[in-house]
C-alpha cells in the first residue's frame, strides 16, 4: 500500500523539520508548499539520507480551489494518506485598521478556509480505513485575542477549538487529532507577517527552534494528546494570561505586542 505522509508549508521552518523527522522514521512523504524550488531540493536531501520516498506538488493553498487539486492529485498518484500536517499559515502585524484586506483575507483562507476543507477530504479516507493520524498547527495565540495581530489568533483560536472537536469526533474511529501550540519560533514567519520590531518577537530569550518545535508536535501526535505547547515558560505564560481578570489579559498582550511599535510612532 502507498501510504504517505502529507505535509503542507514543507519547504521551511516548522514543516520542513517534521518532514526530517517523519523521514527518519522511514515514512514515504508528499510535501505542498508555494516554493517548487525548496520543494525539489528538500526531496534530494531527504531521499539522499533517509531512503525513503519523498513526492511533492507546489501549491498556495490560500488560492480557491488548491486544496481540492491537491487531494485530487493525491488519489490521481493512488496515494494513501495515513498522516496530514496542517502547518501552512502565516500572519499579519499591525493595527487592523490599517491592514491590506486582501493580506487579511488570504491568511484566513489559508489558515482557516483551506485547513478545514483538506483535513475534510483526507479524513473521510481516514474513516473509512479506520485509521489515521491529523496534526494542525495551532500557536499559543490559540488560547486568546491578540492586539496588533487580532485576526492571525481569531484563526489559530480556530485551528485549537476545530481540532478538539474534530478529536472528540473522531477517537473511536482509530483516527488521532492533535493541535501543536508553539510560541515564537525561530523561523521566517515574523518576516513575513512584518513582526520582527514586536516586543514579544524580537529578543526573544525563549525563543524555541523549529527542530526542537517539530519534535514535539510528532510526540505530541503519537502520544495521542490533544494540544500541548512547547516549553515550560510558554506553557506557564499562556495559563497566567487566562487566569488575568476582566480584560487584562488583552490589555497584557497588547502591550506586549505593541509596546515597540508604539515607541517608535513617538
Amino acid at each position: 500500500m502507498n501510504e504517505y505522509v502529507l505535509i503542507t508549508g514543507a519547504s521551511s521552518g516548522i514543516g520542513k523539520e517534521l518532514a526530517y523527522i517523519f523521514a527518519s522514521h522511514g515514512h514515504d512523504l508528499f510535501l505542498t508548499a508555494r516554493n517548487e524550488e525548496r520543494l525539489q531540493q528538500l526531496k534530494e536531501e531527504i531521499e539522499g539520507k533517509y531512503h525513503v520516498d519523498v513526492l511533492y506538488c507546489p501549491l498556495d493553498l490560500s488560492v480557491n480551489g488548491a486544496p481540492e487539486e491537491l487531494y485530487q492529485e493525491t488519489k490521481r498518484q493512488g496515494l494513501v494518506i495515513t498522516t496530514l500536517i496542517n502547518n501552512a499559515g502565516f500572519g499579519d502585524y499591525g493595527l487592523f485598521s490599517e491592514a491590506d484586506i486582501e493580506k487579511i483575507t488570504q491568511m484566513v483562507d489559508l489558515n482557516v478556509r483551506s485547513l478545514t476543507q483538506l483535513t475534510s477530504y483526507v479524513v473521510k479516507d481516514m474513516k473509512e480505513r479506520r485509521r489515521g493520524e491529523i496534526l494542525n498547527v495551532g500557536s499559543v495565540a490559540s488560547f486568546f485575542p491578540g492586539p496588533y495581530m487580532a485576526v492571525y489568533y481569531a484563526t489559530k483560536a480556530y485551528v485549537l477549538s476545530f481540532s478538539r472537536a474534530l478529536r472528540e469526533e473522531v477517537r473511536d474511529e482509530g483516527i488521532t487529532v492533535s493541535c501543536l501550540c508553539p510560541g515564537p519560533t525561530a523561523t521566517s514567519f515574523f518576516e513575513r507577517a512584518g513582526a520582527k520590531t514586536a516586543t514579544v518577537f524580537s529578543g526573544n530569550v525563549f525563543l524555541k527552534g523549529a527542530k526542537e518545535v517539530a519534535q514535539y508536535g510528532y510526540d505530541l501526535l503519537k502520544e495521542d494528546r490533544a494540544y500541548g505547547i512547547p516549553g515550560l515558560a510558554f506553557t506557564l505564560g499562556v495559563k497566567a494570561v487566562q487566569l488575568m481578570p476582566g480584560e487584562l489579559g488583552v490589555k497584557t498582550l497588547a502591550l506586549i505586542q505593541g509596546f515597540t511599535r508604539q515607541k517608535k510612532e513617538k
